[in-house]
């Protein structure tokens, strides 16, 4: 058994990007704790100093003292500053981070969801994602406006996000094979969420072939998601919180999607393209 304080002075944390496994499980687990929680008190304190890890999982004896209960912050704060302490603000993930903090944050986001949330998805999961997602929203009547509406409203504020798929695809190393998927549909990709969805779906569903005529060596399908969230670093994070926020999808309709279950272990891609 060891204090987490003391682990996340010599762990890494994060790698290539992505929250190593892990610290995806122990959020998780500390996830699982809040939702608990909150079911039963409106307020509760819990830093990484209370928290033991046994074969790198939460210590499930893990308990609030009775001084720690008189604390004011919300379950909801207190796991924000929690979470802020194991994967800090820094990185080179920020949008993501960002809204996974601020989805922790939102009073219309409940824990079982965040669980789910793309930065703590495994390469192969955010890979899978979208398709899956459209297979789910395929079956939701006029899901198509309400994406359109949806990103409208949430950037209504910001100046004119970079949408220009073909735009962007140029600034791609891969620029060659994702512009060969991109031309021989691109009237079904609208410079908007709904075309970025499509296109990034069609990539997973047909890049293996193009790569085969157009790069000399083998491509992983962690390397492809690695690129097209380069390209689009809010693909992933807009998707989620339109499930999960705008249409107020179930955990269950969540788990479907991603074919994971609440306590799945995040295991790396064995995937590849070959050529």
């Amino acid at each position: 058994m060891q204090p987490l304080i003391h682990l996340l002075k010599h762990d890494v944390v994060w790698k290539d990007n992505r929250v190593v496994p892990k610290y995806c499980e122990i959020i998780g687990d500390i996830i699982k704790l809040y939702v608990e929680w909150e079911s039963r008190m409106l307020n509760c304190f819990l830093d990484i100093q209370h928290i033991n890890i046994i074969d790198d999982r939460l210590d499930n004896n893990v308990m609030l003292s009775s001084a720690d209960q008189n604390t004011k912050r919300t379950c909801k704060a207190q796991f924000k500053v929690l979470v802020t302490k194991i994967l800090h603000s820094e990185n080179r993930r920020p949008v993501e981070l960002t809204h996974f903090y601020d989805m922790a944050s939102s009073d219309k986001m409940n824990f079982h969801n965040l669980w789910h949330h793309p930065l703590l998805m495994a390469s192969h999961e955010r890979y899978k994602f979208p398709k899956n997602a459209l297979a789910i929203l395929g079956s939701v009547s006029h899901w198509i406006e309400d994406y359109k509406s949806y990103e409208k409203s949430k950037y209504k504020d910001e100046r004119k996000r970079n949408t220009n798929i073909i735009n962007n695809i140029q600034s791609s190393k891969h620029h060659i094979a994702f512009n060969y998927v991109y031309v021989h549909d691109k009237d079904s990709y609208e410079d908007n969420v709904v075309g970025v969805l499509n296109y990034t779906t069609k990539i997973a569903d047909h890049l293996g072939e193009h790569f085969t005529k157009t790069h000399p060596s083998k491509l992983f399908a962690h390397e492809i998601e690695e690129a097209l969230t380069a390209l689009f670093p809010e693909r992933l994070i807009d998707l989620f919180e339109f499930l999960v926020v705008h249409k107020n999808l179930s955990v269950g309709t969540i788990e479907a999607v991603l074919l994971v279950h609440f306590d799945a272990p995040k295991k790396s891609p064995s995937s590849s393209f070959a050529y």
